[in-house]
């Protein structure tokens, strides 16, 4: 009994009267017959409810006969059956069968009727998009067909102002008494007339444009050819400067004291400043002027004391330096002092290489130099030129420009990239040139601008660091004041 009931149950799910149709429907609504129904929207609204209607119908009909079938047959084995208590389950199994038939034709008649509903939105979409494409095809074939009739109508009255002007022609001719057939002539003479010169009139243009043309490439050339020459005389001029540099450079070694090892290899004694004053008045005139410069650089350093003091070099090596102070007791100084100098620093410099010392040496007769000159510095390689730390640009009056140059020195081994603190940009100070890197033993000149806004006294202060190192800076004051222009 149960293998007849499962094949009954099995024979009308796979009936699917209701798919059937609903997918027939579907089918026709591509038929290019039911499109052009479906345009009214009272035959398509009507046909619609004809088969929703159709289509409940059947789906009851199927049903009831699959209900009927299988209480049929369920009672036809129940009364042969025994045993109340199987004809119960199998009642129970018949109930669960037609539940799950039933969900199974309502997914079924949802599922066509959104495929139905998507089948038709995409015709009525495709029917929209054609009928924009048509009217926009129509309103460019309306343009082109006003455009040519626009193009007739002036070719038209051009071809009728070139008859009058023929015609006025021939008549002045023939009130000459010229022959008829002669003004004629004369006319096809002047049309061809009117030609030559249209067609020289384009050459001209042509010939116009191909000279623009040659003026813009010679233009070009010479643009190119003075940015050539600019490159090779900066080029040159760099060179001259780099020249000086190392004359400047080469006089300034004369300097600097003896270094350690000098002294040492040497092994004489130094004579006594007195002797060394007196030798030097004695002579009747030095060799050249390098040799005196040396001999007063080496006399005004004999009126200082020597002091032994640490300081931090750009590579963080600590090693003694020689502090020049000025001392009001001894001005002559003392040849001891400088001895006990000199054995310390070359006893603190045997850690390093030959080539390391040489540097530190050369680092240390430098810094030394630069103080004595007066030169200002921070903590490390970076340095003010002059001493000065506050720019004062003066009495501006009110929309004019003064400039002020500050010159920034690296007196280390190492080059130094610059880093400078935000300049205010809406107010009255403004760096003119860009930041660079300094190699060592060289300068680099920054320039700045003040252009007062009001009445009033502007001040700023910047920061100009190694972005390395920040340890190592300079602090630049500006300052100006703005007044009222007066003849």
């Amino acid at each position: 009994m149960l293998k007849n009931l499962q094949k009954q149950l099995e024979d009308a799910r796979n009936a699917k009267l209701e798919e059937h149709s609903l997918n027939e429907d579907v089918k026709t609504l591509h038929d290019s017959q039911w499109q052009q129904r479906i345009m009214q929207p009272k035959s398509m609204e009507n046909s619609r409810l004809e088969r929703e209607v159709t289509s409940r119908k059947n789906a009851l009909k199927v049903r009831e006969e699959t209900i009927s079938s299988v209480a049929h047959s369920i009672t036809a084995h129940v009364l042969q059956l025994p045993d109340h208590y199987a004809s119960m389950r199998q009642i129970r199994e018949a109930k669960n069968a037609r539940r799950s038939v039933d969900k199974h034709f309502v997914k079924t008649i949802r599922k066509a009727r959104e495929n139905k509903a998507i089948a038709i939105t995409e015709i009525q979409l495709r029917q929209r998009r054609q009928a924009e494409n048509l009217a926009k095809l129509k309103n460019e074939i309306r343009d082109i067909k006003q455009n040519l009739i626009t193009k007739n109508n002036m070719k038209r009255m051009h071809d009728e102002e070139i008859a009058l002007e023929k015609e006025e022609v021939k008549k002045l001719l023939l009130s000459q008494g010229a022959n008829p057939y002669i003004a004629e002539y004369l006319l096809a003479i002047e049309e061809k007339q009117r030609e030559i010169q249209r067609k020289m009139l384009v050459e001209e243009q042509k010939r116009l444009l191909d000279m623009q043309r040659e003026y813009a490439i010679i233009e070009a050339a010479k643009a190119k050819e003075e940015a050539d020459r600019k490159k090779w005389n900066d080029y040159w001029a760099n060179k001259v400067k780099d020249k000086v540099k190392q004359e400047r450079n080469s006089k300034m070694e004369l300097y600097y004291d003896k270094s350690p090892e000098e002294d040492a290899n040497k092994g004489e004694p130094e004579p006594p400043p007195q002797q060394e004053r007196q030798m030097s008045v004695d002579k009747s005139a030095p060799e050249n002027e390098q040799t005196a410069q040396a001999q007063e650089f080496q006399e005004a350093e004999e009126e200082i004391t020597e002091e032994v003091v640490l300081v931090a070099v750009p590579d963080r090596v600590s090693i003694p330096e020689r502090k020049v102070l000025r001392s009001e007791e001894n001005p002559r100084g003392s040849r001891d002092t400088k001895k006990t100098a000199i054995s310390e620093s070359s006893k603190q410099s045997k850690r390093f290489s030959s080539e390391r010392q040489a540097m530190i040496l050369d680092y240390v007769k430098k810094q030394s130099l630069l103080k004595s000159a007066g030169i200002n510095s921070g903590d490390g390689g970076i340095m003010l030129m002059g001493n000065i730390d506050v720019f004062d640009f003066g009495d501006v009056p009110i929309g004019e420009r003064n400039y002020v140059v500050v010159n920034i020195v690296n007196f280390g081994v190492d080059p130094i990239k610059l880093k400078m603190s935000i300049l205010n940009p809406y107010g009255p100070f403004t760096l003119c040139n860009a930041l660079k890197d300094i190699p060592p033993d060289y300068f680099y000149t920054l320039k700045f601008r003040y252009q007062p806004k009001d009445r009033v006294e502007d001040s700023e202060t910047l920061k100009i660091e190694d972005a390395e190192k920040p340890e190592s800076f300079v602090m630049i004051n500006l300052k100006g004041q703005g007044i009222l222009y007066s003849a």
